[in-house]
């Protein structure tokens, strides 16, 4: 498990580390703000959203990117669903039974 590896390192201990992460034979929990190196050392992405989890076998780059697709097409389908709704709507409130007004016709 490694928390902001990079911070307080100089030049050649992140190329170690990045050397290192990247032959190491197990895995490695990693959180981190340095871009850079998420992408030198990254080949898998478990994202942990909306109380389920997103797995990506990529680059940190490259995740980002499938992740903005995803979003959008989320917020595609929003979009459609919302029109489907009040596609639905207006069409029950038009076939809704509504009692007929009755008409009073005064004689003068």
């Amino acid at each position: 498990m490694l928390d902001e590896p990079t911070n307080h390192l100089d030049i050649d201990s992140i190329l170690w580390l990045e050397d290192f992460s990247k032959n190491y034979p197990g895995a490695i929990v990693l959180v981190s703000h340095d871009k850079q190196f998420l992408n030198q050392v990254t080949n898998r992405i478990i994202e942990i959203i909306h109380g389920g989890i997103e797995d990506y076998k990529c680059f940190y780059s490259q995740y980002l990117e499938f992740r903005q697709e995803r979003h959008e097409k989320l917020l595609q389908s929003k979009k459609n669903q919302e029109k489907h709704i009040k596609y639905t709507e207006e069409l029950i409130e038009k076939f809704r039974y509504k009692p007929l007004q009755r008409l009073l016709l005064l004689r003068v």
